[in-house]
């Protein structure tokens, strides 16, 4: 799940703020990445209420590849998300970042 009464914007940015990842303004622009990557950058600054059940899949799917992990166990994240979105996933997946 995402925080329902944060944006979208802010749920990904959430883990960064928290564990302080990055520099606040290298945080905004890789959330600002990886949104136009996952195609929710028309809707980051709705709140997860007011967004397809789509765009609140990719967000998430976006959230677990925030904090650049080196291990990423994933419990089917296509389920939901359209191919375009699914492709990105396997090209971030296989460049490894």
């Amino acid at each position: 799940g995402l925080i329902s009464n944060c944006t979208l914007f802010d749920n990904l940015m959430l883990p960064l703020a928290y564990h302080h990842f990055m520099p606040p303004e290298e945080a905004r622009s890789w959330v600002q990445q990886l949104a136009e990557e996952f195609e929710i950058s028309p809707v980051l600054h709705l709140r997860p209420s007011r967004v397809s059940g789509s765009n609140k899949k990719a967000t998430i799917v976006a959230r677990s590849l925030v904090m650049k992990p080196r291990v990423l166990l994933l419990d089917d994240p296509t389920n939901g998300i359209s191919g375009s979105r699914v492709s990105k996933l396997a090209e971030i997946i296989h460049e490894g970042r």
